[in-house]
């Protein structure tokens, strides 16, 4: 549930007051200042003529409103409505605490990505459902596809079947030592080794336990 997603905590911005214009929307709100970030943290003000400047400051009005921006806010509605360009500094500095803080905070709390191997669609499917809103997933049926991703995708953790070839995908997690968590059927010797695995069929809260230790341990995300 996108409730359950932690928002960061912004001097500039009040997010209960975007939250509210969200519906409480978490997964939302984030993705918005995420794009918020991606489209303003290069604005450069003085090369704006006045027409793409009130343009820019009736844009930044509305959506830094919904957001929870208030004092940002104001001051583009005064710079759209007047062509005041007295308050141009004054906003530029506002922005610039803003995009400052965006980026240290949207950092901090950007989704840990979860490679997921695994070739029983159906319990794959379980695992989105169970983790789709708080994670970025990637899912896999086969070994050949892993070892494609692993090289070029930024994974913090991997879940592994232990059903499926291990022998080259665990050889190449551990030379680029990216956390697994096994997935295993059922509870057998062999499987004492693994410092970390959930047994199948899936249970929700040990699940997320066991996902929320490995990544403090690991000190991921």
């Amino acid at each position: 549930m996108s409730s359950e997603i932690n928002l960061p905590s912004f001097q500039h911005i009040d997010t209960t007051l975007g939250l509210k214009y969200l519906n409480g929307n978490r997964k939302l709100y984030l993705k918005i200042l995420n794009n918020f970030l991606d489209r303003y943290q290069n604005l450069k003000i003085e090369d704006l003529n006045s027409k793409n400047l009130k343009d820019t400051m009736h844009t930044i009005k509305g959506l830094s409103s919904t957001l929870g921006m208030v004092y940002l806010s104001s001051l583009a509605k005064i710079i759209h409505e007047t062509s005041n360009r007295e308050k141009l500094f004054e906003f530029s500095k506002t922005l610039a605490l803003i995009i400052d803080e965006l980026q240290i905070k949207l950092k901090e709390e950007r989704a840990s990505t979860i490679l997921i191997i695994d070739n029983i669609s159906s319990d794959i499917d379980i695992l989105v459902e169970f983790l789709g809103d708080e994670y970025d997933l990637i899912v896999t049926l086969n070994e050949i596809d892993a070892l494609e991703i692993i090289t070029k995708e930024d994974i913090s953790i991997v879940l592994l079947y232990t059903n499926i070839n291990l022998s080259e995908i665990y050889k190449t997690l551990k030379k680029r030592a990216i956390p697994v968590i096994f997935m295993v059927d059922s509870l057998d010797c062999n499987m004492i080794e693994y410092a970390d695995y959930i047994e199948k069929p899936f249970n929700k809260n040990k699940l997320k336990k066991c996902i929320k230790k490995y990544f403090k341990f690991n000190n991921i995300g």
